[in-house]
């Protein structure tokens, strides 16, 4: 019976074992597509002279900044939402 019980025990911890490695792996993907979206930002950004703008056009920049901070909260939403 003992066993048994260390079988069943060990065949679960497999299973888990097996189940965490493909969600860290999903994460990993994921992680890596953020960060791929980070340094394009980086980058973009670094382009432009966001203070030089706003003075120039301040309606445009903050309508841009309102919309992809929108953006950016409705994505955060999705992710965490179970």
């Amino acid at each position: 019976m003992a066993l048994d019980e260390t079988n069943k025990t060990i065949t679960l911890l497999e299973r888990d074992r097996v189940e965490n490695a493909k969600r860290v792996r999903a994460l990993d993907t994921k992680l890596n597509a953020a960060e791929k979206v980070v340094e394009d930002l980086r980058d973009l950004l670094s382009k432009h002279d966001l203070t030089r703008l706003s003075g120039k056009k301040p309606e445009l920049i903050e309508r841009r900044i309102n919309e992809a901070t929108d953006k950016v909260f409705r994505d955060i939403e999705q992710l965490t939402t179970p």
